[in-house]
């Protein structure tokens, strides 16, 4: 009898130094599905065991400015931390995600999120200017 995978196709090419994934604790695989501002995106997760699943994530350990709140400049800085994330991180994008329940805000999901070459996104957001470190 055939196993049958529901694998989707945006895993068929995951590069090899991120598909290194170990215990059932460990980082998982996932790709970046939509940028929705400076710290936030969507991403499909491989949960293992052909068990994938959609979260939007807020990026641990970042605040950038928000896009529809402030004054116009503060909007235009949230805009630009956007368009920086989408430069770094556009949809298609491989990655790996450590994920945690933030009980502070609402349930949510914050995520560590690494990209090819070891690059910490939030660690480039915030050297970049584009956002500015808060506390777990």
């Amino acid at each position: 009898m055939a196993l049958s995978s529901n694998k989707p196709s945006e895993f068929d090419d995951y590069p090899d130094e991120l598909a290194q994934v170990a215990p059932h604790d460990a980082p998982a695989r996932a790709v970046i599905k939509r940028v929705i501002d400076g710290d936030t995106i969507v991403a499909l997760i491989d949960q293992r065991f052909s068990d994938y699943k959609m979260l939007t994530l807020r990026i641990a350990g970042i605040d950038a400015p928000e896009m529809f709140s402030g004054s116009d400049a503060q909007r235009e800085r949230g805009r630009g931390a956007r368009d920086y994330l989408l430069s770094l991180a556009p949809p298609g994008t491989h990655i790996v995600v450590r994920t945690y329940q933030d009980k502070v805000t609402f349930n949510r999901y914050v995520a560590d999120v690494t990209l090819p070459g070891g690059l910490d996104l939030a660690t480039e957001m915030i050297r970049a200017g584009h956002a500015v470190v808060i506390r777990r």
